[in-house]
Parts: C-alpha cells; structure tokens; sequence
C-alpha cells in the first residue's frame, strides 16, 4: 500500500494538481481503492508542505486526524465529497483541517 501511496504522490507532484478532483470525482471517476490512494497522498503533501514551512505541529495534527481514528475521519470525508461534489477535494480538507488543527 504505501508504494501505492507514494506512486500517487507522484502523479500529483503539486498542491495544484490535486484541486483538478472535486468531491464528485473521488465517486465517479475513482475506485473506491484510487480514492483511499489518492487522499492518502494528499494528506502526506499537505503535511510535508505545512512541515516544511514551520507548521510541524499543524501537519502532525492533521496526520493524526486522518490516520487514527479508526475509519471514522475517511468515512466523514466521503460523505463531505458526496456533500460537495463541485468543490475540490484539497479545498474540502484544508477547510477541515483548518477547523480540526488551526490555520
């Protein structure tokens, strides 16, 4: 899974390139398994970028938000996506994680 993950962070090598998929795109046009993949990788390159720029405490925030809740934070997102199926994806989980660990 994680060469998976890092496959996916590849692809997408800017923050730019992740806003091209809207919420409605992790349904339509993405398994269930490329949409897991994909945020994952968009959660590593949000909290390298907020690492890298002094938001250490930010970035391990929004990892622990993500990965250790049992599910329940990739179930909520989910159904934000099905919510806001116009909106970019990277949008959506920066309004969050603002929410969850500051801005």
């Amino acid at each position: 899974m994680k060469r998976f993950v890092l496959a996916v962070a590849l692809l997408v090598p800017s923050i730019a390139s992740a806003q091209m998929y809207t919420g409605g795109d992790m349904f339509n046009r993405l398994s269930r398994e490329q949409s897991s993949a994909y945020l994952d990788g968009v959660m590593e390159t949000l909290s390298y970028e907020w690492s890298a720029n002094g938001k250490r405490e930010k970035a391990a925030c929004a990892i622990d938000w993500y990965y250790n809740s049992g599910g329940k934070t990739q179930g909520f997102l989910l159904d934000v996506f099905q919510r806001y199926k116009d909106k970019p994806v990277i949008g959506l989980l920066k309004a969050y994680i603002d929410r969850k660990c500051g801005k």
